[in-house]
């Protein structure tokens, strides 16, 4: 995509690798996928009209581009815009540079500035701030679905790589060279307006406590497990020590009569080898 007849230089170069940009010929439509190689690509389709001012949708948000300086014309034209009500003050709008200023609400945003072609640099700046809120909805969305049908560590685990690598490979504090001054404030005012950096920590802290609890559970079951299994090793002992004792119980009693038996036979034939003489003189009492 080309912008006053130039690519595209305001990304830093990790955010300008993974990403593709392409506007329409007529101009009507801006498209633009970032984190490609991610996990969570996210890919976003901005529609432009120049009925009345120049409008922008794009999933859920919407923009307006107000040719000239911060007045209180302008101010109406955003409030309106914006809330549908004259509720917007100047004093918040945010001055950006180049005589530049920007309102933010929840709905979108109006760019008051004097080139429609640094709008268009807002937009993609709005779209990114939008496509990272995005990337961490399908996280929070697949994280709860991890936990809701069943606690799985492995599962909350890669959910934590994905999004430690996110962080680290698609997710600058600060997407935007610092040498474009009003597209830097631009893009500190998305980032602050819709907390992107708190909400990105307070997601990253949350994966990283779940996978901690997951673990922890883990652990506790493989403890109660080790437990289990000592206590069934103990038993499986304790069960044969009573079969050896049996065992040998009965043992020493064949043994023992086996000893008697023998004891008795052994006086049996002692004394059938006496002589008559001594066995009538023994024995002949018996009558």
């Amino acid at each position: 995509m080309l912008i006053d007849g130039r690519r595209l230089a305001f990304f830093k170069p990790d955010i300008a690798e993974a990403s593709t940009i392409e506007e329409s010929l007529n101009g009507d439509y801006i498209q633009a996928t970032f984190f490609e190689g991610s996990d969570t690509p996210i890919c976003m389709l901005a529609s432009l009209s120049e009925v009345v001012q120049t409008k922008y949708m794009s999933s859920g948000s919407q923009g307006i581009f107000i040719q000239g300086t911060l007045d209180e014309s302008a101010r109406k034209t955003a409030t309106h815009f914006l809330r549908g009500s004259d509720t917007l003050e100047l004093n918040n709008a945010h001055h950006t540079a180049r005589g530049g200023s920007l309102f933010v609400d929840s709905g979108g945003f109006a760019y008051v500035g004097e080139r429609y072609e640094q709008f268009k640099r807002v937009i993609l700046l709005a779209m990114l701030s939008r496509a990272y809120i995005l990337a961490l909805e399908k996280r929070v969305s697949a994280l709860s679905e991890s936990i809701r049908k069943r606690p799985d560590r492995l599962k909350a685990i890669e959910l934590h790589h994905n999004m430690l690598a996110f962080n680290a490979g698609f997710y600058p504090r600060l997407p935007v060279n610092l040498a474009r001054h009003e597209l830097s404030k631009v893009w500190d005012v998305f980032s602050q307006s819709y907390r992107i950096n708190e909400l990105r920590d307070e997601h990253t802290n949350q994966l990283s406590a779940i996978a901690l609890w997951l673990r922890d559970l883990q652990e506790a079951e493989h403890a109660r497990l080790r437990a289990a299994r000592a206590v069934a090793e103990a038993s499986a002992i304790e069960q044969q020590r009573q079969k050896e004792a049996k065992r040998e119980r009965r043992v020493n009693i064949y043994l023992t009569v086996l000893s008697i038996a023998l004891a008795l036979l052994s006086l049996a034939v002692a004394i059938m080898a006496l002589p008559n003489d001594v066995l009538k003189l023994a024995f002949g009492w018996i009558k």
